[in-house]
């Protein structure tokens, strides 16, 4: 528990750090990543309806699902959680939704939801915070809700060129990107992921996503978007999850049939 903890302070600090930025990070100025947010968002809520629906955001952060979804529907109900106070107040997210702590701490265990979102949280949690997080979704969610959670994929040739170079980043003290943090970065295999969730939740849909590699999304971001495109379309290849950098994964309840 203690590293739960440890892990959970040092990745609340970091975020803190960056809250005053982390918006511009997905700006047309840094387009790929602008890209690859819009993807994500467009796949995990794609074929929902959210009209007088009940969301919940686990990993909120500066509250770019709220924001895409204030775009898109009018009446719904929703709650913001992070562990980052920070980037919560650089948020759109009105004060009475957002929920500052862990979602164990800050959610009422008898509200359910009809959608729980952890999006671009996974990598960030300790197995088992992770386990934790699970098991407080599957308390959370509606009988007939939907869980929706990204993982980053640990085959994929862009965690490969990062493992890599990750120790030489990490050997530049001064620099501020996630590489070079002393926390732990956790990359799963669907085979992973299921191992964490098959207790409580069943696969309805995978969704390979960010089809990239570092550091060329970053130094050539518009030709990164033009491939990331082209093989979106090689869905029955085995080469897409090898291509895909994030996975995201649509859930069911075992009782929800």
């Amino acid at each position: 528990m203690e590293k739960t903890d440890n892990q959970s302070l040092l990745v609340s600090k970091y975020f803190d750090s960056i809250a005053s930025r982390y918006a511009n990070h997905y700006t047309r100025e840094n387009s790929y990543h602008a890209y690859f947010l819009l993807e994500r968002l467009a796949e995990a809520t794609e074929g929902f309806e959210f009209e007088e629906k009940s969301v919940l955001d686990v990993g909120a952060g500066t509250g770019a699902l709220y924001d895409y979804l204030k775009q898109k529907q009018k009446i719904f109900d929703y709650i913001g959680v992070d562990i980052s106070s920070e980037m919560l107040s650089k948020s759109n997210i009105p004060s009475d939704l957002q929920r500052h702590g862990s979602i164990q701490a800050i959610v009422p265990q008898q509200h359910q939801f009809d959608y729980i979102f952890m999006l671009g949280l996974t990598t960030y949690l300790t197995r088992q915070n992770l386990l934790d997080h699970i098991q407080c979704c599957s308390r959370l969610l509606a009988k007939d809700g939907k869980l929706v959670v990204s993982f980053t994929n640990r085959r994929s040739i862009d965690a490969f060129i990062r493992w890599l170079i990750g120790p030489i980043v990490r050997a530049f003290k001064s620099g501020k990107g996630v590489l070079q943090q002393k926390f732990v970065q956790h990359k799963y295999t669907t085979k992973d992921a299921m191992e964490a969730l098959n207790p409580f939740f069943q696969i309805e849909t995978i969704k390979w996503q960010n089809q990239t590699v570092t550091p060329f999304n970053q130094i050539f971001p518009s030709a990164s978007i033009i491939i990331a495109k082209q093989s979106r379309k090689l869905k029955s290849s085995f080469l897409l999850p090898i291509l895909s950098s994030d996975f995201t994964l649509i859930l069911r309840r075992h009782d929800s049939v």
